[in-house]
């Protein structure tokens, strides 16, 4: 259906590169034609969007992602290069400051994210979803992640353990950063304790951190961390803490590695996810500031053992996606006083944003766009701006 399609994102942000796979992936089997890397080519993106949109006379598929993809589009805006043959499609977790001063066709947004927002979307076409598209493996995938686990001490499948995966700073509405401070580290350390106590204290401990985690000086604003080769100060701080409490754990840190001219992430989330769904006796603690985690963990992990944590850089909207969450059912959370509340009528989740959001946008696509010439196979093109 679709003649040309560009996706906007960075591949430095992990949950967006998910998002746009899952879609690029359900969109169907297409090969790009053309791959244009942001985030070690010219930051121009003018330049690179001319080349993408030359075939300018046949109607293009614009699909944005993310805070990275909200500040493309923003240039594209102010160059006035999103003309009336585009068709702009735009994916986030929460609305954002800007957004509605942009010529978006269709807003793809969870549910619970528009309860709360400051202001309605002006987008003509709104997908209203419970998290966001992001990429989910199978089984047999997450399986052969574990299997491929080329480590000397890989955790053991007949073990008990509690994963952690520790929380990041992530922006509000505004664009303003919250921090994932040490405090709130220590109180996520204190509340894994005490289930670690309360479990007969027979848990390993696997934590990995991720690349918003201690991302930014707390003091400053600015880059500390750039996950190539060094662990930010946060992640630094809890394993302190897991050293002085004696409990055996393991921490596997989030690296960013060059891959030919891009750089890819290198995370050992899939292992540790297959991991938790062996057995009746692993728990996996959700960090509740991240939609893609809150939304894509209870599709794996049963809801008495998907654990979410509050941390210091939550906002009203990770909130309200995780509320409706335990509304479903699909996940447990730890309480003020420590305690795990679990839902009243536990259900693990089936997913089935990606499907609504890719027929979402065939549909808005033929009502907006009318394409009167026969369909050829679609092309497709990456853009992925820092």
């Amino acid at each position: 259906m679709f003649r040309h399609i560009i996706f906007l994102y960075s591949a430095l942000h992990v949950g967006d590169t998910g998002h746009v796979n899952q879609v690029f992936k359900t969109l169907g089997s297409l090969q790009p034609v053309e791959r244009i890397d942001l985030d070690t080519a010219d930051p121009d993106l003018t330049n690179h969007f001319t080349a993408a949109t030359k075939y300018a006379e046949i109607p293009c598929l614009v699909y944005a992602a993310g805070e990275a993809g909200l500040k493309a589009l923003t240039q594209l805006h102010q160059m006035n290069f999103l003309n009336s043959n585009i068709y702009l499609a735009f994916g986030i977790h929460q609305m954002m400051g800007g957004m509605n001063e942009l010529p978006i066709t269709h807003l793809i947004i969870p549910e619970a994210a528009l309860s709360v927002a400051p202001v309605k979307p002006n987008a003509p076409h709104v997908t209203p979803i419970f998290g966001v598209p992001t990429a989910n493996p199978t089984l047999q995938e997450l399986e052969l992640a574990y299997k491929n686990w080329n480590i000397s001490d890989k955790p053991a499948l007949d073990h008990k353990w509690i994963i952690v995966m520790l929380p990041g700073d992530a922006p509000d509405t505004d664009g303003k950063m919250a921090y994932f401070t040490p405090e709130s580290a220590t109180d996520l350390f204190l509340r894994m304790q005490e289930l670690w106590a309360r479990l007969g204290k027979v848990h390993g401990v696997l934590i990995h951190n991720g690349p918003r985690t201690g991302k930014y000086d707390l003091r400053t604003g600015s880059v500390k961390c750039t996950y190539r080769g060094d662990i930010d100060d946060v992640s630094k701080h809890f394993l302190e803490l897991m050293k002085q409490s004696k409990i055996k754990h393991h921490f596997y840190p989030f690296e960013f590695l060059p891959s030919g001219t891009s750089i890819v992430g290198k995370s050992v989330y899939n292992p540790l996810l297959y991991l938790a769904t062996q057995g009746k006796n692993n728990y996996f603690l959700i960090p509740g500031e991240s939609v893609s985690f809150l939304t894509q963990v209870p599709l794996y992990v049963r809801p008495e053992r998907g654990i979410v944590f509050f941390p210091s850089s939550i906002n009203p909207v990770h909130h309200a996606v995780f509320e409706k969450a335990f509304e479903k059912g699909y996940l447990s959370y730890f309480s003020q006083n420590g305690a795990v509340i679990q839902p009243s009528k536990p259900q693990q989740r089936h997913d089935t944003d990606t499907i609504m959001v890719v027929k979402a946008l065939m549909d808005g696509y033929a009502e907006g766009i009318k394409v009167s010439e026969p369909q050829e196979e679609p092309s497709t093109c990456e853009i992925r701006p820092l």
